[in-house]
Order: structure tokens, then sequence, then C-alpha cells
């Protein structure tokens, strides 16, 4: 198993089992050939709409700041996540006020889950 370990340290753990009694020096080499991180989306009037890798702690409010922020058009006060529904298609829809997160309300700003989707509408004036 190599799930949540870095590509040396898998390198180095076949080694040190070749070398245990199978080879004298083994050199391997690991690669990867596809990753499967964990993804969110932001899609709407932000700076870089796109995919990104979910990291721990990533909530609403971080996920608009990695895409370079609301552009001229968005609305702190119009966001959405939407989070893909288990055990069956669809989305569920949750309304977040990043304008309230950004005035201190920091319970407003949910946590993103894989494959859930940040849409920042665009304002109206």
């Amino acid at each position: 198993m190599v799930e949540g370990r870095d590509l040396l340290d898998i390198k180095e753990t076949i080694e040190g089992r070749l070398a245990d009694g199978y080879m004298k020096y083994p050199v391997v080499s690991v690669t990867l050939r596809e990753s499967r991180s964990k993804k969110f989306f932001v899609y709407g009037e932000v700076a870089r709409p796109g995919s990104y890798t979910l990291d721990e702690n990533v909530t609403a409010l971080k996920a608009i700041c990695m895409a370079g922020g609301f552009n001229k058009f968005g609305s702190s006060s119009n966001v959405k996540i939407l989070r893909p529904k288990t055990g069956t298609s669809g989305y569920e829809t949750i309304k977040v006020n990043i304008q309230k997160v950004m005035s201190g309300k920091a319970s407003q700003d949910l946590e993103l889950n894989d494959g859930d989707i940040v849409v920042i509408q665009e304002g109206m004036f």
C-alpha cells in the first residue's frame, strides 16, 4: 500500500526490501502515472475558474482566493456550493454569504468536500 506516501518514501521502501537478502545494490525508479487527488471546482465570476486540488481545511472563501478572487462582476453575497449527492445523481445546493464571512462570521464559511463546485454568480446592479 502506498496511499498517502511520497515517491521518495516508496522508492526507499522497495529498495530496502529488495536489499534484504534478494539483491545486493538495488536501484529502483518510482514514477506517478496518474494522480487521483481530491479536487474541487470554482465556476463563475472569478479571475481563474477551474479545478483545484483539495487540501485540508479548504473553505469557500479560501477556494475563491485560490481562484484569484472575484472579478468585477462577482457577487460576494451570491455564492453557492454544489455538493454531489451520495448514492444518487444530482447536487445539494448550499448558499454561502461570503460577505458575512469576510465581516467576521467564520461559521458561515463551509469546508469543501471532494467534487464540490463553488459557483460565484454575477451581482445585480
